[in-house]
């Protein structure tokens, strides 16, 4: 599973491809609210920014995912 790779390699949650996006910002924009879990539980980083200075609640709530962004949001605090 997804959760056991994490373990296994907990850089993943906090990798950042050659576009400056991490997994997180990926799985908001597609709206995987349990991969995002996921991803918080093994250590991605909830303020990280894509090279135009978007989070990943930013990321969701552009595309309408509002209870993602809500809750990435709730927790940012």
């Amino acid at each position: 599973s997804f959760d056991t790779q994490l373990a296994g390699d907990p850089s993943m949650a906090t990798f950042t491809d050659d576009r400056g996006w991490t997994l997180l910002h990926g799985e908001a924009l597609a709206g995987n609210l349990g991969v995002i879990k996921l991803l918080l539980k093994h250590g991605a980083d909830i303020h990280a920014k894509t090279p135009d200075g978007k989070d990943a609640a930013t990321l969701a709530r552009g595309i309408g995912w509002d209870e993602i962004a809500n809750y990435l949001t709730t927790l940012a605090k």
